[in-house]
């Protein structure tokens, strides 16, 4: 890691809480049935909503020169991208930014090119939790409600609550 990194580790605007145990990243098919624009997608943003959503997180910078994917978690999705030397936590950005245009953290590629970012990844969502086409994948394939809930929530038990 390096030491600009571990700086804005240490002043905690990466750490984030750890998730639930029930909760981690599974083998999912969904890319088989997902709408190609959900497969692959891309977007384009201004600079002023990189930076509009860079300060809507509280990371005040007026102006940057580079943006590099920064590091990468087990799942392969984005954790962490680079604006200049400041890391910048990936699903927070992609919050901040819109989850709507920029889809995913399964990232790609970036491109900055002094005016704008162009992200282009794959993929609809956090990556944690259920996969919608994966579970209709799933289900397509004959396997039950339960299964389905099992395979994307480990370490679970499926109670009844009410009579």
């Amino acid at each position: 890691m390096l030491q600009e990194e571990l700086h804005w580790l240490k002043k905690g605007l990466i750490i984030k809480k750890s998730e639930p145990p029930y909760t981690e990243s599974v083998k999912s098919d969904d890319i088989k049935v997902a709408p190609p624009n959900i497969r692959n997608w891309s977007y384009t943003f201004t600079k002023q909503e990189v930076l509009d959503a860079l300060n809507k997180m509280g990371i005040e910078i007026s102006d940057f020169k580079t943006v590099k994917i920064g590091a990468k978690g087990i799942s392969g999705r984005t954790v962490l991208l680079n604006f200049d030397k400041i890391p910048v936590n990936a699903p927070d950005f992609r919050i901040a930014i819109g989850s709507e245009k920029m889809k995913s953290t399964m990232l790609d590629s970036v491109k900055y090119d002094g005016n704008n970012l162009t992200i282009k990844g794959r993929g609809f969502g956090h990556g944690v939790g259920m996969s919608q086409w994966g579970a209709y994948q799933m289900a397509k394939n004959g396997a039950k409600a339960s299964n389905i809930i099992m395979h994307y929530f480990k370490n679970i038990n499926i109670v009844k609550l009410w009579k």
